[in-house]
């Protein structure tokens, strides 16, 4: 995918329930796709051999003409957006599981309320989502090339992270100092390897801890905020939405 790609229609977004089916379905793909698993899984198996698993926030690409079985073994919903090249290059099936996965989500989601409003210029904004989207994937596949030397710099900072993201407010003075860095420094490698800023990596496992607080039903939503690492009610709420396209009680309620 790290080539130049010159859009010429955004064919369909949109937003699909995926439900369980014993039997695998057969499909023929006429467009390229993006397709991002919310909440599901499902086997792909293609006419090659070649299988793909994808699981919940992993992104699977399918080239047009490709022709496959799909079993889903987990419900959700599937986000996807199908578009047409000038120029279409030999490409083939592939997984595709980021580090942030809110940045793609946020494109699909774009492109999918584009799509289904059909507002003046809706087009334009397709293909900006998209051309978004392929941009983001390939500077996520750069940073996968980040030496081994410098992740170990940020590792005392991740391992620290991961033991402490549900007790306590973490300072990036603290990080840095574990790390040996100014906070300047630490902040420009620890995004450069991670993709991500270290305030939103927190953020990130704090709300997916609190999603599996919610899943359980056992919890309240301000219990789940609290014990997630969260300390104001009110922005758990709007980061949870940001983070799922739902609300928290929306998303405990649709846990079955």
């Amino acid at each position: 995918m790290k080539q130049d790609f010159d859009i010429k229609e955004v064919v369909r977004s949109r937003i699909v329930q995926a439900v369980v089916n014993k039997k695998p379905s057969n499909m023929t793909r006429p467009y390229n796709v993006f397709i991002y698993m919310h909440g599901c899984e499902k086997t792909y198996k293609f006419n090659d051999g070649t299988k793909i698993h994808a699981k919940s926030g992993d992104f699977i690409f399918v080239p047009p003409g490709t022709s496959y079985q799909v079993r889903c073994t987990v419900p959700g919903e599937t986000y996807s957006i199908n578009f047409e090249l000038y120029d279409q290059p030999q490409l083939s099936p592939f997984l595709f599981r980021p580090k942030n996965q809110n940045v793609f989500f946020d494109s699909l989601k774009a492109a999918e309320k584009a799509w289904r409003r059909k507002y003046t210029g809706f087009q334009m904004r397709l293909k900006a989502e998209t051309y978004t989207f392929i941009c983001n994937m390939i500077k996520e596949y750069e940073l996968e090339y980040v030496s081994k030397s410098t992740l170990s710099r940020i590792n005392p900072a991740i391992r620290y992270i991961q033991d402490e993201y549900t007790k306590e407010n973490i300072s990036i003075s603290t990080l840095a100092e574990l790390c040996g860095m100014s906070e300047v420094s630490f902040r420009k490698i620890f995004t450069n390897a991670m993709g991500i800023t270290p305030l939103k990596y927190i953020n990130n496992l704090r709300l997916e801890n609190a999603k599996e607080l919610l899943s359980t039903k056992s919890y309240k939503i301000s219990e789940a905020a609290e014990l997630s690492g969260f300390k104001c009610d009110s922005y758990f709420s709007r980061e949870f939405k940001k983070h799922t396209g739902m609300s928290p009680i929306e998303y405990k309620n649709s846990i079955e």
